[in-house]
């Protein structure tokens, strides 16, 4: 019995300076920032050929790096207005590269997601969380929001949404 006390005793500091070092490195926990569009043409309609409206959205800048979700409200978006809506996420480096979210970004490392919650009455509330990878720093989150017709039909676009650039010159916004 009194070698299984003696190899405790002697394990016990490597132990705590292992679990000390482990809890030292941690970064710390910076909680998600809430965002709200700065920029936004959700309130003026921008009717599509096709039927129905074209909104984008600006949003501020977040560092995925640091904090690894943005939390992002969008006022006047009911849960009856985003049944009629689809929402394309794009992060915007500051090298002007836009990437198309769900997806990969900047140096290909970083894989995004987004999450939707609508129950809050007459706004809409949005993740968007890095997956695997490091993360990386944007200058801004867009958001481009297609909205269907008064009949509930969406307009039938030929838009390779994956690509922000053609999709806001075809799209005219």
């Amino acid at each position: 019995m009194k070698t299984k006390t003696n190899i405790f005793r002697k394990s016990l500091p490597a132990v705590c300076l292992v679990v000390v070092s482990l809890i030292w490195s941690c970064e710390p926990f910076d909680p998600p920032r809430t965002l709200k569009a700065e920029r936004t043409s959700l309130n003026s309609e921008i009717p599509v050929e096709t039927g129905g409206n074209v909104h984008l959205m600006v949003f501020s800048s977040h560092d995925f790096f640091h904090n690894g979700k943005a939390e992002i409200l969008i006022s006047d978006f009911p849960y009856s207005r985003s049944t009629r809506s689809t929402i394309h996420w794009y992060l915007v480096h500051s090298s002007g590269q836009v990437f198309s979210i769900p997806g990969f970004g900047h140096k290909g490392e970083t894989r995004y997601k987004v999450l939707e919650r609508y129950n809050h009455g007459d706004y809409a509330e949005f993740e968007i969380i890095r997956g695997t990878g490091p993360g990386e720093a944007y200058s801004e989150i867009r958001a481009i929001v297609v909205e269907a017709d008064k009949d509930g039909n969406f307009p039938a676009l030929q838009v390779n949404f994956s690509d922000y650039h053609q999709a806001v010159n075809k799209l005219g916004i």
